[in-house]
């Protein structure tokens, strides 16, 4: 066998290794091309790319720009951060400047865009309500205008003080500025009390004297109509009325304060006083201070001609018309109102004091409290003294033909102003005659009377059902003459009104002012 020499390998393996060199560079060149390829499409999506791209630009409603973006063909826009703007509210996007087509933020983005921003004027709005919370009216204006104040509102009786920002008028509203949000104010009135009770006296043609009386203060004192037409004398607060059945707190006043004396009790029976009276031994002071003495009346339940009406009757003539009269009721089981109790109470009076009532009474009450206008009424008024009218208008006019004073005595014969009547409830108020303990016992509702609203008699007043309240009133009408005293003790109140035209509208008066005092503290 030959053997091949090194040197003959050489050339094979060379041409070996061109072969590989070979099929190297074929793998490479396809490498190559594929990479080139490849960069080429890319670079082609690139440039395609580029082109559908698309400008959105966000503006506000002026045109000046808020934001602009970039965004590719076929996607969707996304709605931007809410923009803000002092004194607006922002109200959504919008493709067109006059705000009629709102852009769709679900639409796929094809083109550039302009969106324009739409913004609401922010606008406040003021209600003005009355005092009570009621609507008045209300205005609305933009948020960056100033608030001027309206027209002063006006309401009858009724004094304007301002507009309140809140119903327990701390401060008043300031006008003048900008406001921070919707707001709600409050007219604050104070009421014209003359000039609303002024009106209604006058509409119901009332002809007399009315005086109102609050925490320390005269809030209405005035007269209406006539006094005395002879004289061509005109009603007002010094006119002086007959005050009839109002005499009666006069006289328990003068009893308790006997009582207080020591020179007499409201206990003892009256056959201490007039041994010869009929059950004298089981009718008390007391239950002829209540009217539960069973006694009947001797003005209501006896017959007075004119005649004898206006001549002088004795004490013991008044007290002798029912002294063998039947008892109505026994003594303090029911309550009868009697006058005839009262006018024994004035003969127990002069009796106890050696003097008579009159001197008693000016003695210990009038002069005492400085009632300048109250005296003994009689059948001779003075000047200043008002008539008592059967029938008076513009057609004719009667006067009323009146009890002789003696008749009426200590249980209805006192005369007075509505001025001397407020000093009188004011000594009762401050105990200036009679202790505390005295004016609790006259105050007290010793018996029912069945009368609504009423809660019973005590000593010359009725007492009101006010719980935890003392009420106290009383009526007097004789010869053409209508009183009223009216006196709330919590909320210091006093009404007093008289008239002498023979109509009783001092209920009425009550209730009207008392309506006013209500509306004032709502």
């Amino acid at each position: 066998m030959k053997k091949l020499s090194s040197l003959h390998l050489i050339p094979s393996v060379f041409h070996t290794y061109s072969i590989y060199v070979n099929e190297a560079s074929k793998v490479l060149k396809v490498y190559i091309r594929s990479l080139i390829i490849l960069f080429l499409f890319f670079l082609l999506i690139g440039c395609a790319n580029q082109n559908d791209i698309h400008v959105v630009e966000f503006e506000t409603y002026d045109g000046s720009p808020i934001e602009s973006i970039n965004i590719y063909e076929g996607e969707t826009l996304q709605a931007p951060e809410t923009p803000w703007l002092s004194g607006y509210t922002f109200d959504g996007w919008f493709i067109d400047n006059e705000f009629i087509n709102e852009y769709d933020f679900s639409n796929i983005v094809l083109e550039d865009i302009v969106l324009h921003a739409k913004w609401k004027v922010n606008r406040y709005t003021i209600t003005y309500k009355s005092n009570g919370g009621s609507y008045v009216f209300s205005n609305t204006d933009a948020f960056n205008s100033i608030i001027t104040e309206p027209l002063t509102p006006t309401k009858t009786g009724y004094i304007f003080c301002g507009w309140y920002s809140d119903q327990t008028f701390t401060e008043p509203f300031v006008f003048d500025r900008m406001p921070p949000n919707n707001i709600t104010l409050y007219a604050k009135w104070e009421m014209d009390f003359d000039v609303l009770l002024d009106d209604y006296i006058t509409d119901i043609d009332f002809n007399g004297s009315v005086l109102v009386y609050s925490k320390g203060e005269t809030l209405f004192s005035k007269g209406y109509g006539i006094a005395n037409i002879d004289e061509n004398y005109m009603n007002d607060t010094d006119t002086v009325f007959a005050i009839a059945s109002i005499t009666k707190q006069f006289t328990a006043v003068l009893i308790l304060m006997l009582e207080e004396q020591g020179l007499l009790s409201v206990d003892d029976t009256i056959d201490t006083y007039i041994d010869d009276f009929p059950n004298g031994n089981t009718i008390t002071i007391h239950h002829l201070l209540t009217h539960t003495s069973g006694l009947k009346d001797y003005i209501n339940d006896f017959e007075w001609t004119e005649e004898n009406r206006v001549v002088y009757h004795s004490l013991e003539d008044l007290i002798g018309l029912v002294k063998y009269e039947p008892l109505l009721s026994t003594p303090g089981e029911a309550y009868h109102y009697s006058n005839t109790g009262y006018i024994i109470l004035g003969y127990i009076i002069e009796l106890v004091t050696e003097t008579s009532f009159e001197n008693v009474i000016y003695q210990n009450i009038i002069n005492p409290l400085g009632l300048t206008n109250t005296r003994i009424h009689t059948l001779e008024p003075n000047i200043d003294d008002a008539i008592g009218y059967e029938i008076l208008n513009s057609n004719e006019n009667v006067e009323c033909v009146g009890f002789h004073p003696s008749i009426t005595h200590a249980a209805g014969g006192l005369a007075s102003t509505v001025e001397d009547l407020l000093k009188w409830q004011i000594a009762l108020t401050n105990y200036t005659l009679i202790s505390e303990t005295s004016t609790d016992k006259m105050f007290t509702p010793y018996i029912s009377i069945l009368v609504p609203n009423i809660e019973g008699y005590g000593y010359g007043w009725l007492i009101y059902e006010d719980e935890n309240n003392p009420i106290v009133a009383h009526t007097g009408r004789i010869d053409a003459f209508c009183c009223f005293v009216y006196h709330d003790f919590e909320n210091d109140i006093i009404i007093i009104s008289m008239s002498n035209n023979n109509e009783n509208k001092n209920q009425d008066i009550r209730e009207y002012v008392l309506d006013l005092f209500s509306e004032s503290t709502e």
